[in-house]
């Protein structure tokens, strides 16, 4: 998980390459710190959707 958080905070701070969807669409793309914010926003934000629809707690057992 670590990985994949790593590896998508430096996409967001690179951009798109060369031959990504976004150049071939002509999507602008701003690098730097407001990138990071904007990735790392929307992972936390995918991590709690994730959490609010299939986490589920622990169930007890009954006793007997």
């Amino acid at each position: 998980v670590m990985v994949l958080t790593a590896l998508g905070l430096a996409l967001g701070a690179l951009g798109p390459g060369e031959w990504s969807l976004d150049n071939a669409l002509g999507f602008s793309w701003v690098d730097g710190w407001s990138s990071i914010a904007t990735t790392a926003i929307a992972g936390l934000g995918g991590a709690l959707a994730l959490l609010v629809f299939f986490w589920r707690p622990a169930r007890e057992e009954a006793a007997g």
